[in-house]
């Protein structure tokens, strides 16, 4: 399926380019296939911050909590559902076979887990001692004595090592995810080895198409945040879905870019000529 002794290398500002050509072309099939998850999360994310609501400053997390839980879940709803509109760009089906949860899905969740926990287990002993000394410095400042720096940076160092491990291994990982979409065989081993030479250009291919809607995002969602308050429904049922309609829009529109991304990137590490 793809050449273990030269992988193509992935060219990152090509991917990401097509990938926002492919999601405005598509514009009106994203708004139908985004809908529902964008539907169901504000939905979700109503009853969450009704239930427990916000006491302080910052939200409540067992709100936060469900939320994001139900999030996980519509994410594999919509990136099967996306990665196929890309990678099966003449398969003909309706949007609700496309979005109804099926075995695929099904499969498609547990392989994402299975990413992000890889991904967490490889990064967690630095994970573990910045936990651990988040009380008592006593082990982190003998590291950093020893090394001849001071102890601020020596944290910045170890969180900046954690974030990067578990990056590169998640979206490595991650071309499982398109595989899976599309119902190739792939294992764990293989979707790795399938990245090879391209770990960093996976990184930001993912991350980059995402980045320039993230700005687009923080201001709309202030925008919004802005009117709910100015109208007074910030606290009641009508300013939560409110909320939620306006944060599931945006989310899905950079998941949109990100799964078109990642499905690039798999058909081009797949199909070298592409």
């Amino acid at each position: 399926m793809y050449n273990e002794k030269s992988p193509p290398r992935l060219l990152i500002l090509s991917c990401i380019s097509e990938a926002y050509e492919f999601l405005w072309t598509n514009r009106a099939d994203y708004v139908l296939m985004s809908a529902l998850p964008v539907f169901i999360l504000a939905l979700v994310h109503t009853a969450a911050f009704f239930i427990f609501p916000q006491e302080g400053p910052t939200p409540s997390i067992n709100a936060i909590a469900v939320r994001e839980t139900a999030a996980v879940f519509l994410y594999a709803m919509f990136g099967v559902a996306w990665h196929r509109r890309f990678l099966r760009e003449t398969e003909q089906i309706t949007f609700w076979e496309a979005l109804r949860w099926d075995a695929r899905k099904t499969l498609f969740f547990i392989r994402f887990i299975t990413a992000a926990v890889c991904a967490t287990a490889a990064a967690f002993p630095i994970i573990a001692i910045l936990l651990a000394d988040a009380s008592n410095l006593t082990v982190l400042s003998t590291i950093a004595g020893n090394i001849g720096i001071t102890l601020r940076p020596l944290i910045a160092l170890l969180t900046i090592a954690a974030i990067s491990i578990w990056m590169i291994i998640f979206t490595r990982l991650s071309l499982w995810l398109p595989a899976t979409a599309v119902d190739e065989k792939h294992t764990i081993a293989s979707v790795w080895l399938l990245g090879k030479s391209n770990g960093w250009g996976l990184v930001a291919i993912t991350i980059g198409a995402m980045l320039p809607l993230a700005f687009l995002i923080s201001l709309a969602l202030s925008i919004v945040a802005s009117i709910v308050t100015v109208l007074g429904i910030q606290a009641n049922l009508t300013g939560h879905f409110i909320m939620g309609l306006a944060l599931g829009f945006t989310k899905y529109l950079a998941l949109a870019a990100e799964i078109t991304a990642l499905s690039i990137a798999y058909k081009r590490l797949t199909t070298p000529a592409y």
